[in-house]
């Protein structure tokens, strides 16, 4: 199915014989057999990838609730399954590796358990009388569900006609802007030891194919649907337009007017150095673990300082960080293999590395030059934030 919605490419591998539904009577379950076609809904997990515009397409389903059940769609925000400080579907993800996760404080949770949290969850999709969808979204679900994961939730939601969304982007624009956020969060890695970690062959973080594989292999091929992310579209209507066409009847052509967050912008890499260096200057600090409210309050102070360094720059050309040659090289080995799977099983074409993003020798320089200026005059605001940075961590 190709849906027009601002140019959105929406694919879905080729369907096989054995995820053929009988016309009017049953449709397939995962493993190929049959049940009645008695499913209260279709559930949609929009899975991520991250660094895919997901979070400014999940404050857009939270802020224009309306406007999407108009279009027979349902964001679901009032059971355990929902975060409200990331407007998310986190606590469900974690509801499932509960075991695995301790002391991840980006993963919002919950105190709930898994039972009752996809109780809730289903509850409040059975009761929205009129609504043809309900969407799920949450990138941890591509970025910490094993296998036993996945079937896990199959099993949970086998009553219900269940896609998979997944949004795919040129692995190293991607891979930088995650570098990005991983210095935002608090840690100390310099570009290339962040390369290093994901090159490490049981990370999948930008492996595409062992991905989605191990989506379609639980919920069938048919139903793993995939969107390009193209950088210079809005990913709120690129989502609407492939989620929207799930709906019944519904064919997302058009641009939904409701308001737009967008949030999560790649930062200058001046800026980016400078807040890597206070981020190892905190971490030399630290002794012991950090509680969750400490933790919430390092990471205030810390965004704090990240404002007061990026308005000391405000009005300049944006740098970029330089990455290993040799790094990158293994880097596009992996996208090349990725790239090629896209085109095969989903017709998907992902953008060719480019040379642009490789970066000099002398801009590496005048990147660690300007970083130490702007340390040593970050500005009112930025001795304030970053006191109380050393002052949180000083304990």
């Amino acid at each position: 199915m190709v849906v027009a919605f601002m140019c959105v490419q929406l694919v879905t591998a080729p369907t096989t014989s054995r995820d053929e539904a009988q016309e009017g009577s049953s449709a397939p379950d995962r493993d190929g057999t049959r049940r009645r076609n008695t499913m209260p809904a279709k559930v949609v997990f929009h899975i991520g990838l991250e660094k895919t515009g997901i979070t400014s397409f999940q404050k857009f389903c939270h802020g224009n609730s309306a406007l999407l059940r108009a279009h027979g769609l349902l964001y679901p925000v009032h059971s355990f399954a929902f975060a409200r400080r990331t407007l998310n579907h986190a606590p469900l993800v974690a509801s499932y590796i509960a075991s695995d996760r301790w002391g991840d404080y980006d993963l919002a949770g919950s105190p709930r358990s898994r039972a009752k949290v996809v109780a809730s969850l289903k509850a409040e999709i059975e009761g929205a009388h009129g609504i043809d969808t309900a969407l799920i979204s949450a990138e941890h679900f591509s970025s910490r569900f094993f296998p036993a994961h996945i079937e896990a939730l199959a099993d949970d939601f086998e009553a219900f006609d269940c896609k998979i969304v997944v949004v795919v982007r040129a692995h190293e624009t991607r891979a930088r802007s995650a570098y990005s956020t991983t210095i935002r969060s608090g840690r100390g890695l310099t570009i290339d030891e962040f390369f290093d970690e994901l090159l490490l062959p049981g990370n999948w973080y930008v492996r595409y194919r062992e991905t989605i594989e191990r989506w379609r292999e639980v919920f069938g091929r048919s139903n793993v649907k995939l969107v390009r992310y193209e950088e210079q579209k809005d990913i709120v209507d690129q989502l609407a337009g492939v989620i929207l066409a799930e709906t019944a009847g519904t064919h997302g052509e058009g641009r939904l007017s409701g308001r737009r967050h967008f949030v999560n912008s790649d930062i200058d890499a001046t800026v980016l150095e400078a807040q890597r260096r206070v981020n190892m200057e905190i971490t030399s600090r630290q002794c012991g673990l950090l509680g969750p409210v400490r933790h919430r309050l390092i990471s205030l102070a810390r965004a704090g300082l990240l404002r007061a360094l990026t308005r000391r720059l405000s009005g300049r050309t944006p740098s970029m960080i330089s990455v290993d040659p040799l790094r990158r090289q293994s880097l596009e080995q992996m996208a090349a293999v990725d790239r090629a799977f896209l085109f095969e099983e989903y017709g998907l074409r992902l953008a060719e590395p480019n040379d642009g993003l490789a970066g000099s020798d002398s801009t590496c320089e005048a990147i660690r030059t300007g970083a130490e200026a702007l340390l040593s005059n970050p500005g009112w605001r930025g001795r304030v934030w970053r006191a109380m940075l050393l002052a949180l961590t000083a304990f």
